[in-house]
């Protein structure tokens, strides 16, 4: 085999250099992997079982999303003139969406004084505890 002597010029010593190998190839296997970069070659025999990282974008998207409310949607189009006629004619359909919608907004309505309260507990537990450790501490 064709080596290369070199000095290293921090080092001050001789360093044996193997000529690269071009076609550096990539083997996995389902027991083993073996690596083969330009200048060494590492052979394992188990399997790497770590999860792949996300790359730093994908991660950075992902916290931003989670943080952020959800974009609101686009408005609904305009209903289909049968729609119109039909609820202009029959009181009955009338009247039914009428009550769907009486019964959303009253659940929307129950939700948010339910989340208020929840909220307002949360703080309220918080400070009982921030009161509690001040007393304690003096």
């Amino acid at each position: 085999m064709d080596q290369k002597k070199e000095v290293d010029a921090f080092l001050g010593m001789d360093i044996d250099i193997e000529p690269t190998n071009t076609t550096a190839t990539t083997k996995i296997n389902k027991n083993a992997r073996t690596i083969t970069t330009g200048r060494q070659s590492k052979t394992t025999t188990k399997a790497s079982r770590k999860r792949p990282r996300p790359t730093s974008t994908n991660a950075a998207a992902t916290a931003t999303a989670a943080r952020k409310r959800p974009k609101k949607p686009k408005p609904p189009p305009n209903p289909p003139a049968s729609l119109v006629s039909l609820l202009q004619t029959d009181t009955v359909v009338r009247s039914y969406f009428v009550s769907l919608q009486d019964n959303l907004d009253y659940d929307v309505d129950k939700w948010k004084h339910e989340a208020t309260k929840w909220k307002r507990l949360a703080t309220t537990a918080t400070n009982n505890t921030n009161t509690t450790t001040t007393n304690s501490s003096s």
